[in-house]
């Protein structure tokens, strides 16, 4: 049985970009059953079709892994993962004896791996009546395929049951909208970031007269950003901005800061890492921006920047804008 609210096809299409893409993944929504699929399953566990869902079984201990086909990608193109599942069995309150994760390994014109994403935790608590994830990523350079993998497994006798709805890898090819609504956090006054790393001080180029700032003389790579625990937003487009300034720029090459945002429900939702050569003002205040899908699911979100230490880094300002807020039919067209 599915738990989801299809919105009809006409609304599917007038909602942008993103509701219409087909999906890159080969039978993702699983209509041609197990076609495009292969199981490997510990004793005790199984992985098939049950009515239009994708079924993973664990009657204890032990692990299930589907793996769908490769199917082509674009290296470079902005993309984003949806998940619909639901769940029962799972963990005890406190308990993570049992989860669920979804991989996509990136590969080259030689079949060779680029590296992986994998989306963790996404089930940890049973999910009757159904939920689902959202994540923007981008696939690396060279890649021209990707190929899907959903792994259940438990380290404990927690007999649990995984239904996958629906897998969808689409072109996010959305423009940057004009922006909604705006939180503005001021780290060093509100003391979002690692104090036992980072310090805050005087910086008269900001409106608070103060930074928080990364020196490698004194600092360990670590959290420039941290404990941003946002509650209350709406499902729908956001982008958080950071207001960063070095003093001299980093090496081109290497990764100066990661800018990340994650889900209490879900996990991760984007992450970019800001190299060097983006850093094209040492001396002078610069905005980097990540944006986000956050799903009806998600409960609270939590925002970080972590400093690679190889470079002086001040922080002035964290801002969240609004970019979309979903209705019911952008969230059936999301997850249809």
């Amino acid at each position: 049985m599915r738990h989801w609210v299809v919105g009809a096809l006409a609304a599917l299409l007038a909602l942008g970009a993103w509701g219409a893409p087909a999906n890159l993944l080969v039978n993702g929504d699983f209509a041609d059953g197990m076609t495009g699929w292969t199981v490997a399953a510990d004793p005790g566990a199984s992985a098939g079709m049950d009515a239009k869902a994708l079924k993973l079984a664990l009657a204890g201990k032990g692990q299930v892994t589907v793996t769908g086909a490769k199917a082509p990608v674009k290296a470079g193109m902005d993309s984003l993962l949806t998940v619909r599942y639901h769940s029962t069995g799972f963990n005890a309150p406190g308990k993570q004896d049992v989860a669920a994760n979804i991989t996509l390994t990136w590969l080259d014109a030689d079949g060779k791996s680029l590296g992986a994403v994998t989306q963790y935790g996404f089930a940890l608590n049973a999910k009757p009546n159904g939920s689902g994830v959202a994540r923007l990523l981008t696939p690396p350079p060279g890649t021209v395929a990707v190929v899907p993998s959903i792994r259940l497994y438990a380290v404990a006798d927690n007999a649990s049951t995984l239904w996958i709805d629906g897998i969808q890898l689409r072109p996010w090819e959305d423009a940057l909208k004009a922006g909604g609504k705006t939180w503005r956090y001021i780290p060093a006054v509100e003391g979002y970031f690692d104090s036992r790393t980072f310090r805050a001080v005087a910086d008269d180029t900001t409106a608070s007269g103060l930074a928080v700032i990364g020196n490698p003389e004194y600092a360990k790579p670590g959290y420039l950003s941290a404990f941003l625990y946002l509650r209350g937003f709406k499902p729908g487009t956001y982008r958080i901005t950071y207001r960063l300034k070095v003093t001299e720029a980093p090496p081109p090459d290497a990764v100066a800061v990661t800018l990340h945002t994650s889900a209490e429900f879900g996990g991760p939702m984007n992450s970019r890492e800001i190299r060097g050569r983006e850093f094209t003002k040492p001396g002078a205040w610069q905005e980097f921006s990540l944006r986000f899908v956050l799903a009806p699911w998600s409960g609270y979100m939590g925002c970080g920047a972590v400093w690679a230490g190889n470079s002086i880094m001040s922080l002035d300002t964290v801002t969240v804008t609004e970019e979309e807020i979903y209705t019911d039919e952008h969230v059936a067209a999301l997850f249809h």
